[in-house]
């Protein structure tokens, strides 16, 4: 692809990673786009912040973000990225979350993690940080067919970076439980694409069909599910990952 069609893309992590977690797809992405891969605050170089709500994080971060890009969110990463495109939307092209939910816990009437789930990990997590960690790498691999070597290359790349504090994890974790962007969502008027796996045990399937109904109403709105990826489908998938963000910004003039 020529110099003068490339657009820019924005990379936000997940809870726990770095931007090193997208050095699977880097190479294929750079072929079509400029990469601005972008740490959350509290983690690699923003390491000193901390317990921060999601309008602070994206206060913080559309500083660092170039006008007229593609803005792409994984997991914890993609409510930030959702709440940039909302306070924001004429610095981005387009908003694309991956393996990402506008409201992680499940209440009534919205399927979700349960409230124990998160209580159980914040004490094993303050308990045993390594342990727990490599627990949750499994969880987010689990029953794919890539998961063992998938697996160890998200440990490669967890215990390769900078560790975010024990603080920094806590008050991450608690922004999965506590954030609530189900009224957000909707009003994105912004080129939207929603890309799922359909094993992902922190994004059921029940979730992803009343996401999609929340959506709509927007008419440039695309959600699809990659079949036997779980929570990192850029991992799993890489390949036809990469193609379906090559087609979502062909769409984008």
């Amino acid at each position: 692809m020529s110099r003068s069609s490339k657009k820019k893309l924005v990379l936000l992590h997940g809870w726990g990673f770095t931007t090193n977690v997208w050095s699977c797809i880097e190479p294929q992405l750079s072929s079509h786009f400029y990469i601005y891969n972008i740490e959350l605050p509290g983690y690699g170089n923003l390491a000193n912040y901390a317990n921060l709500t999601v309008t602070q994080m994206a206060n913080i971060l559309v500083t660092k973000i170039p006008d007229k890009t593609l803005l792409l969110g994984w997991s914890l990463g993609g409510l930030v990225a959702t709440k940039i495109a909302q306070l924001w939307p004429e610095k981005i092209l387009g908003l694309i979350t991956v393996a990402s939910s506008p409201c992680f816990s499940s209440t009534a009437g919205w399927p979700g993690i349960k409230p124990k789930f998160f209580y159980d990990f914040f004490n094993k997590l303050n308990t045993n940080i390594i342990h727990t960690i490599n627990n949750f790498i499994v969880l987010q691999t689990m029953n794919t067919n890539s998961s063992y070597s998938d697996t160890r290359w998200l440990k490669k790349q967890f215990f390769s970076q900078k560790i975010p504090s024990i603080h920094v994890l806590n008050a991450g974790l608690m922004l999965l439980f506590k954030c609530d962007l189900r009224y957000v969502l909707p009003t994105i008027k912004l080129p939207l694409l929603r890309l799922y796996g359909n094993l992902d045990p922190l994004i059921p399937e029940k979730s992803i069909q009343i996401i999609d109904k929340l959506c709509l109403s927007q008419s440039n709105s695309l959600s699809i599910t990659f079949y036997g990826a779980a929570h990192v489908p850029f991992l799993s998938h890489a390949r036809i990952f990469c193609r379906q963000l090559f087609f979502f910004s062909s769409l984008i003039k």
